[in-house]
C-alpha cells in the first residue's frame, strides 16, 4: 500500500520526502551502484532522502527509489548546491547502465577505495570535493605545499605534464598530497594554479592521513617528492613526473608485448 501511494500523481514529490526513513532501510538492504546514490537535501524544507540520481533535464532530476527502482523527477531549484555541485561532476554518468558504471566509478584498487569521498577539485575557481581515476591502474602521489618554494618552482612544469601526457590516460592519475596544515593555503593554491588533478589534505589531517594509510605508508619525507605506485599501493619508483610517466609507458609496452606473445600463432 505504501509502495503504490508512494508513486500516485499529484503527491509525488511530498511522499518521496514523507518516506526518507524507508528509503535509508531500502538502501541498506539493497545497495545500489554507490557513485550514482546518496543522500539529497530538500533546501526548502531541510530534508534529506536517499535515491539514485537515473535521470536528468534543465528543470528536474529524475530520482529512483532504491526500493521499488521506480522513478520519480525532484525539481533542480529545490536541491542543495552541493547536490547540484555534485549533479555537474557527474552528469556525464546519468543514463550508464550498472555494467558501465561498475568499470568507471567503483574503485578496484585498495588505494582507490582509500581515498574516494575524500579528495578535492579545482572546478570553475571553487574548491570542492571530487573524486579522481580511481580505476587507474597507477598512481602518481605527488607530496607538495603551497609553503615549498622548491614545489611552487616545480608545479608550472608537472600541470604541463599532466595536461599533455596523463589528463586523456585512463590507467594513470596523480593525485596531489597536499602538506598544507591549513586548509585555505591548499584551497588557494589548487584554485590559482587550476589544479587538474584530486588533491588529497594530507598534511591538514592532525593524525595525517589515518583515512589512506597508502598516503602515509609512501610518503617519502622531503618535498616535492613523486612516487609511482600501483592499484594497491605498492611503490613501483620515485622520480620526476616526466620520469615516472616514461616508467608507466614502458610498464604498458612490456605488458602489451607479453599479451602478444602469449597468443597463439
Amino acid at each position: 500500500m505504501i509502495v503504490s501511494r508512494f508513486f500516485m500523481p499529484g503527491v509525488l514529490t511530498a511522499m518521496f520526502l514523507a518516506f526518507t526513513p524507508f528509503l535509508h532501510a531500502a538502501h541498506q538492504e539493497e545497495p545500489d551502484i554507490p557513485s550514482m546514490t546518496r543522500t539529497w537535501t530538500n533546501k526548502e524544507t531541510g530534508a534529506t532522502f536517499q535515491a539514485r540520481l537515473a535521470g536528468l533535464n534543465s528543470v528536474n532530476a529524475i530520482m529512483q527509489n532504491i526500493f521499488t527502482k521506480k522513478k520519480i523527477p525532484f525539481p533542480l531549484k529545490k536541491l542543495s548546491k552541493e547536490d547540484l555541485e555534485w549533479i555537474d561532476f557527474h552528469k556525464e554518468l546519468v543514463g550508464k547502465t550498472d555494467a558501465e558504471l561498475a568499470k568507471m566509478v567503483i574503485p578496484k584498487g585498495i588505494l582507490g577505495k582509500q581515498l574516494k569521498g575524500l579528495t578535492y577539485r579545482e572546478k570553475d575557481g571553487r574548491f570542492i570535493k571530487m573524486d579522481g581515476k580511481w580505476n587507474a591502474r597507477y598512481f602518481i602521489l605527488y607530496y607538495s605545499a603551497s609553503w615549498c618554494g622548491p614545489c611552487r618552482a616545480s608545479l608550472p612544469r608537472n600541470l604541463e605534464v599532466y595536461r599533455d601526457k596523463i589528463a586523456s590516460r585512463n590507467d594513470l592519475e596523480v593525485v596531489l598530497c597536499s602538506m598544507d596544515h591549513a586548509l585555505e593555503g591548499a584551497q588557494k593554491w589548487a584554485v590559482s594554479n587550476k589544479m587538474p588533478w584530486p588533491v588529497f589534505l594530507f598534511g591538514y589531517l592532525d593524525n595525517l592521513s589515518k583515512e589512506s594509510p597508502l598516503i602515509r605508508k609512501n610518503y617519502p619525507g622531503p618535498i616535492p617528492s613523486l612516487v609511482l605506485v600501483d592499484a594497491n599501493g605498492n611503490k613501483i619508483a620515485s622520480g620526476s613526473m616526466d620520469g615516472l610517466v616514461r616508467k608507466v609507458e614502458e610498464l604498458a609496452s612490456a605488458e602489451k608485448e607479453k599479451q602478444t606473445a602469449a597468443e597463439p600463432e
